[in-house]
């Protein structure tokens, strides 16, 4: 973990390419890191130790016969009380060894997307082009994509629950290290994001790695913590990334080609009575209204930060009937929502009707009066202020941000993730028997049911 060895090693070299420098000057600073928060936190008996562990693996990997019996005394002679910080040490390296591949990855891709004559390879632009070569016109693609149905599951394991705090920072780490990609970072700007870098990973290492005992509500937040903190950010990148490609590779053809919703998630945590028989028709209900809390969560902030955008006046463009309508109903259902919007707001159109929608999601989290009986009935009031943008010059005026809350809405619904429920086939039999009043239902082959 740190540059230096203290004795010579036969080795061969690892040839990084040209295009992987970068990642290998990361992997070095970041080891450095490592090493200094070892040397802080384990002190210099642990870092001494760490590292001859270190120099002996690699002299293993180079081929050095006498590396290997010296590894392995290593290892066998650790005493109970260091061993866990001995693990941590090289689990904490490689974490930051797999997060500096994932942002070299980014690192990458904006090349690519930045020489416009190369396309990435097996990336959207590249497929299409692909397919287009091979004959396959507008129709075709139109016929392919509404055949497309993703749906990732989340399978449930308690031993790999790691705490939400411990992923944010593994994500806030990510994102430092993406700033360091800007090359107009000054020294002390370097400096300063190495240090957050250093901080994250210094509170990760004071900080226990899982939950003791973690039960159903644990696997769920593990979980949750991807769709909601990743997945519902990228979802309408990934769209955004198709439709550029779709233009790139048809022109004007692409105008015609509706791009539906390809993807969306489904969840085994707090559903799966096959791997957790304490799994009750109550928790199974405390599962979904989790998920459903969450996702209207996510979706009144967002709401309330396109009302902060969405500033147009009356007195500077037309707004739609439709909206203007929405507006007079909503208002009825929700004079109190009307009376908090500031004097100043009330000719802004879009911020009243937005905080009107914001009243309609409290109204559909708390089961009061008015809510939204269905997600496509939050949809329709988004495409409600989306028609009326596209009508009157609004195209480059909040359109954008819209269109990103649409593609969300359309995948995660209120219910963020489909709840797959799995139980023992032993368990169904039996119920079928009791139904059909079959006590020998479980003799009879399958020819016979």
């Amino acid at each position: 973990m740190s540059e230096a060895q203290s004795q010579p090693v036969a080795r061969s070299d690892i040839v990084f390419a040209e295009k992987d420098q970068a990642l290998k000057a990361d992997v070095r600073r970041l080891g450095r890191l490592v090493g200094q928060v070892v040397k802080d936190q384990g002190g210099e008996a642990l870092f001494d130790l760490v590292e001859a562990a270190r120099r002996a693996a690699i002299a293993h990997r180079e081929g050095n016969s006498d590396a290997t019996p010296e590894l392995q005394s290593l290892i066998r002679e650790l005493a109970p009380e260091t061993a866990g910080d001995f693990i941590r040490a090289f689990s904490t390296y490689f974490q930051m060894v797999n997060m500096a591949e994932k942002v070299h990855r980014i690192r990458r891709r904006r090349a690519y997307l930045q020489d416009s004559r190369t396309p990435q390879p097996y990336g959207a632009l590249d497929t299409l082009m692909r397919l287009k070569e091979q004959g396959f016109g507008r129709d075709e693609i139109q016929q392919a994509l509404a055949r497309v149905e993703l749906t990732p599951i989340f399978t449930s394991h308690s031993i790999s629950v790691t705490r939400r705090t411990l992923l944010r920072k593994e994500q806030s780490i990510a994102q430092y290290l993406v700033k360091t990609l800007d090359p107009y970072l000054t020294p002390q700007e370097m400096t300063a994001t190495l240090g957050r870098i250093r901080l994250e990973m210094t509170t990760g290492w004071q900080t226990d790695d899982h939950t003791q005992n973690p039960g159903l509500g644990d696997e769920a937040e593990h979980i949750l913590f991807f769709l909601t903190d990743v997945l519902y950010r990228v979802i309408p990148y990934f769209y955004e990334v198709l439709e550029t490609a779709l233009e790139a590779a048809y022109g004007e053809d692409s105008r015609r080609i509706r791009v539906p919703i390809l993807v969306r998630f489904g969840t085994w945590a707090g559903g799966d009575m096959d791997g957790h028989p304490e799994i009750t028709g109550r928790s199974i209900r405390k599962s979904l209204h989790r998920n459903r809390t969450l996702v209207l969560n996510l979706y009144f902030a967002e709401v309330h930060e396109l009302a902060r955008h969405l500033s147009q006046t009356e007195s500077r463009v037309e707004f739609s009937g439709e909206l203007r309508e929405r507006i007079a109903v909503y208002s009825s259902h929700f004079p109190e929502s009307v009376h908090t919007v500031p004097p100043r707001h009330r000719g802004m159109p879009y911020r009243v009707f937005l905080r009107l929608v914001e009243a309609r999601l409290s109204a559909t989290y708390d089961d009061a009066a008015f809510p939204y009986e269905s997600p496509d009935e939050f949809v329709a009031d988004l495409e409600c202020i989306a028609a009326s943008l596209r009508a009157h010059r609004g195209q480059h005026a909040g359109l954008f941000a819209l269109n990103r809350l649409l593609r969300r809405a359309r995948t995660f619904g209120f219910h963020m993730a489909t709840l797959d429920i799995r139980q023992r086939a032993d368990v169904h039999s039996r119920v079928v028997a009791e139904g059909l009043a079959e006590s020998k239902w479980d003799e009879f082959t399958s020819a016979r049911a």
